[in-house]
């Protein structure tokens, strides 16, 4: 069977991963099936996956089936989080045969806090997406043979021109860091912060996909390791790209809030900001809670796919993600005050 032969599958075909997925795999001359639970599209079949019944078009037998389609949101109940991303995954034996390479998009987060992704407590992982795709990694070892799960961290734009499909995950962090709607970052200014360019991560899915069905479950895992930025240089190379942007369209350059170490957030300044605050102001710092732990990491990842400098490429996708928000990165942000004594 010849690569223009092969008859693949691609579910969440209209996502960050899916989109860039989908463009490269076509470019490679395959006969791809696109479908995605927003509806349908141009060239885009709709499936609600784990709650719908597979429709008749997808029945037949794929040599590939890229699953790509998931719930990223880091603030999802167990429930949802079950159904959107461990449900899904089981709607999976509908349309994989016995001849299937199917090649499963899980997070590279996907072991925990502990590295040890057999855990069934939520507890031991960071968020309930952490845990819901360390259960979907559990049900497709109980439900296929064979199989190639790639594991990516933090996902931005394209290496080549920073374009990504939805400004989702790192970027609700940049606009929060960016625009003045955080005053400040909870984290490890020395913590590790693993990114990926979305082109990087399509292309080790194409690979995997022409690379055929491994003899047993290959697991990839997509980062920089002990060489990843710190969380500090990745906030300095925003800041700077945002106000490099901002100069030439008139603006002063902005303060990039400070990376504060949990302990002494926690034990100095939460009390007083429990007490001096809006409740507004507070409702921001609990949204923002969601994204400590991934500013917190002090033990590097273990890639087994080292993926090359990220630098030009976070500029890009800051730049582009910029371009796309024009009237927010442009306004003057109005600082934090505290709120009056009643």
């Amino acid at each position: 069977m010849t690569d223009r032969q092969m008859r693949v599958l691609l579910t969440g075909a209209t996502g960050i991963v899916g989109t860039e997925t989908l463009r490269q795999l076509r470019s490679h001359g395959l006969h791809v099936t696109a479908v995605s639970a927003r509806g349908p599209g141009e060239g885009v079949l709709s499936w609600q996956m784990g709650r719908s019944p597979v429709p008749a078009e997808l029945t037949a037998p794929w040599d590939i089936v890229v699953h790509a389609a998931a719930t990223t949101r880091w603030n999802m109940d167990p429930e949802e989080a079950a159904q959107a991303n461990v449900a899904s995954t089981s709607a999976l034996a509908e349309v994989v045969g016995p001849n299937t390479h199917l090649v499963h998009i899980s997070t590279a987060f996907a072991e925990g806090r502990r590295g040890f992704g057999e855990s069934h407590d939520i507890a031991d992982y960071r968020n309930t997406y952490e845990w819901s795709k360390a259960c979907a990694e559990r049900v497709i070892a109980d439900l296929f043979g064979s199989v190639t799960i790639i594991r990516p961290p933090l996902i931005i734009g394209r290496r080549c021109d920073g374009q990504v499909a939805r400004f989702t995950g790192f970027y609700m962090l940049l606009r929060a860091a960016m625009t003045g709607l955080a005053p400040l970052l909870i984290g490890e200014p020395e913590g590790y912060m693993e990114l990926v360019p979305v082109d990087d991560l399509a292309g080790e899915i194409v690979k995997a996909c022409l690379g055929g069905r491994p003899q047993d479950t290959r697991v990839v895992v997509l980062g920089r390791g002990s060489m990843a930025m710190s969380v500090a240089t990745t906030m300095d190379i925003a800041r700077a790209t945002i106000n490099s942007w901002r100069n030439r369209h008139g603006r002063d350059s902005l303060d990039a809030p400070a990376v504060m170490p949990l302990d002494r957030w926690e034990r100095f300044l939460l009390p007083l900001a429990r007490t001096h605050l809006s409740a507004r102001q507070l409702s921001v710092i609990d949204a923002l809670s969601f994204f400590v732990p991934y500013l917190s990491i002090t033990t590097p990842l273990r890639p087994t796919v080292l993926i090359d400098d990220v630098t030009d490429p976070l500029r890009g996708a800051v730049r582009f993600w910029a371009e796309r928000n024009r009237a927010i990165v442009l306004r003057q942000p109005v600082p934090w005050a505290l709120k009056r004594p009643t």
